[in-house]
């Protein structure tokens, strides 16, 4: 059985199983062979057709290591054989851009302008943020598309120098950044 080791992908995505037969020489096996897929405690029956397997598989909702294993049980022609293929179910990192020092007076409103970023583009949709001044919860907002920009009044309950934090909560595709 030749396939790929690894297949990576979201949560929550299809993947595609590809697979071929080739006899102990690597030559191609163009017969039709009942096989079985495992994957975590089920196990799908299917067929490799003219020595070509394709099925496709919805991953679960979650980061994990899964393995999959096709078996071809044996035949008057063929020993049984069995391939793994590790997936790798993981949601995307991401990571936040912004200016790392802000100069104001007290009583003054800063302007924070971020970009939330995954393989080096802007991440689409609406991500829930929420903003921190010395590791106090002041407001929650949204990342719309990857942009945030948002206007802060700097009180007279701040210190002179303060730490602003922007966190994002994870999505089904996204992991967390701060």
């Amino acid at each position: 059985i030749k396939t790929n080791n690894t297949i990576r992908s979201e949560p929550n995505k299809t993947i595609t199983i590809n697979a071929t037969l080739n006899d102990y020489q690597s030559n191609p096996i163009n017969e039709t062979l009942n096989a079985t897929i495992q994957i975590k405690n089920t196990q799908i029956q299917t067929q490799f057709i003219n020595g070509i397997l394709t099925y496709q598989y919805k991953t679960d909702n979650k980061d994990e290591n899964t393995t999959i294993t096709i078996i071809i049980n044996p035949t008057p022609y063929y020993k049984s054989t069995n391939r793994n293929i590790t997936l790798i179910t993981q949601r995307n990192t991401t990571y936040i851009n912004t200016n790392t020092n802000i100069h104001a007076t007290k009583d003054e409103n800063i302007t924070i302008n971020a970009t939330l970023n995954s393989n080096q583009k802007l991440v689409k949709g609406k991500i829930l943020t929420i903003i921190k001044i010395n590791q106090k919860t002041i407001k929650q907002t949204y990342f719309i598309d990857g942009i945030l920009q948002i206007t802060l009044p700097l009180k007279e309950l701040y210190n002179d120098n303060y730490q602003i934090t922007l966190k994002t909560q994870p999505t089904s595709q996204y992991q967390q950044a701060e």
